[in-house]
């Protein structure tokens, strides 16, 4: 009698029991701590929108000023080989640099406008750039007229070299404040993707202790029970679009330091070809390792990147034709190196549904692998087909080549992980984790099955 009273009281004017009263405020809560941390997540990314902004203008000028320099030093490089040779074609990268030069200047003029300090810089900048130019007309003038002891005489003053250094020490102020500005950028981003990374976390925790309590609260209720399973679920969902808010804060790290790479390997170049002379063998040797390592991290940067976009693109779904696409990744293969006595087997049709350009990133990472590890075999045969594994569609790319130890079968797909040496086999160890990342997307799988010296075959499914 008592529970018919209840449940009388309940159809009655109170709708609610003081029960789902008090879970429906837990949830309300919830939902309030999440619109909140919502809301300072929206202002906080549209804030980090703007120095990204900033970043890549600032990564613009470091390019123009590296651009500037280029033509500089091709314009030089054309004067010294027209005065030794005489020989007017020399005069090409000169000629090539005089009509590029007037317009990087003005778009690394109209790119600092903002800054006093890079326009005043400019200002200095100019007459230097008009004064080389004269100094190089001058000496191309005297060859031509005169011959190579006059231009010589005029060359062994320095004055160009002088002009030259004073233009170098300006442009290298330039790039400093912008690494500057760079560097004081990627910590604003950073202290943003704390804050954002703490706000989610505290917000998070926060609406999950309410919706937990709720969930206490309605456990004798089965429709409130539902409605607390949707919160959780909308939870999850907020924490999955922070993770990928963080994600482009990782990316935008890693842009980042491709100009300061840039920097090191131009500056080492340029040290070598106009100071060469005065390092020993050891100094230059440093000065070429330097830049290996350089080109090397800026390798690696690009190839942390193709793996983002493999995981940020937006998939575009259509029919493709896997076959087709394995035929033009073979025939570019084929092409680069047209003396290997390979031979690749692929099939007539075979019809799938996902994104082209993203598949074609797939079988060009495991036809190239198949084509580089069969590289040491002077007949070798690579097949890209389908069969039937555990009564599930797989496609298969097979080889017979360097193979590999099962044993660390584990490692293929991570990134940066790699089984053979660099000298055997070149590569930067992000193909394999790429091609696992972008089959994930496509709702597959990849695994791979090898052995040694004796072949390797890799399996994908969608």
């Amino acid at each position: 009698m008592e529970k018919r009273s209840d449940v009388a009281g309940t159809k009655g004017g109170n709708l609610l029991s003081p029960i789902g009263r008090s879970a429906i405020a837990g949830f309300g809560a919830a939902l309030a701590i999440l619109l909140i941390v919502s809301v300072l997540s929206i202002r906080i990314h549209l804030s980090t929108q703007e120095e990204f902004s900033l970043v890549e203008h600032t990564i613009e000028v470091l390019l123009e000023s590296e651009r500037l320099v280029s033509m500089l030093k091709d314009a030089e490089t054309g004067q010294r080989g027209y005065l030794i040779t005489g020989e007017p074609r020399y005069l090409e990268p000169y000629q090539r640099a005089r009509e590029n030069q007037g317009a990087i200047f003005d778009a690394l003029k109209k790119l600092t406008s903002g800054n006093p300090e890079q326009q005043v810089r400019l200002v200095d900048l100019e007459p230097l750039l008009r004064e080389k130019d004269i100094e190089l007309r001058e000496t191309i003038n005297l060859r031509r007229d005169n011959g190579f002891e006059a231009a010589r005489e005029v060359v062994a003053t320095d004055r160009g070299k002088q002009t030259m250094d004073e233009i170098r020490v300006l442009i290298a102020q330039i790039e400093a404040t912008e690494l500057a500005l760079l560097a004081n950028r990627r910590i604003v981003l950073q202290s943003a993707s704390n804050q954002s990374f703490w706000m989610i976390v505290v917000g998070a925790v926060v609406a999950l202790a309410m919706g937990s309590i709720a969930i206490v609260v309605m456990y004798r209720h089965t429709r409130a029970r539902e409605i607390t399973q949707r919160a959780l679920r909308k939870v999850n969902v907020e924490l999955e679009a922070s993770n990928k808010e963080l994600n482009s804060f990782a990316y935008s790290v890693s842009h980042d330091l491709r100009a300061p790479l840039r920097a090191i390997d131009g500056f080492s170049a340029s040290l070598l070809q106009d100071h060469g002379e005065g390092l020993n063998e050891v100094g230059k040797d440093m000065l070429r390792r330097v830049r290996r390592a350089s080109q090397r991290l800026a390798a690696l940067i690009d190839a942390m990147l193709i793996l983002s976009r493999a995981t940020r693109r937006e998939m575009r779904v259509e029919s493709v034709d896997l076959s087709t696409l394995a035929r033009s990744v073979a025939d570019s293969l084929r092409a680069e190196e047209p003396e290997r006595q390979a031979s690749i087997l692929l099939p007539s049709k075979l019809e799938v549904r996902g994104d082209r350009e993203l598949l074609r990133v797939v079988l060009e990472n495991l036809l190239g692998n198949a084509w580089k590890f069969t590289s040491g075999k002077p007949q070798s045969q690579i097949e890209f087909g389908v069969t039937q594994v555990d009564g599930e569609r797989a496609y298969f790319v097979r080889d017979d080549g360097a193979g590999f130890d099962m044993a660390y079968a584990d490692k293929l797909f991570s990134p940066f992980q790699r089984l053979h040496r660099e000298d055997e086999f070149p590569g930067d160890g992000i193909g394999l984790a790429t091609v696992e990342r972008i089959l994930h997307r496509h709702g597959g799988r990849v695994w791979a099955e090898g052995a040694v010296n004796k072949g390797a075959t890799f399996f994908f499914t969608f």
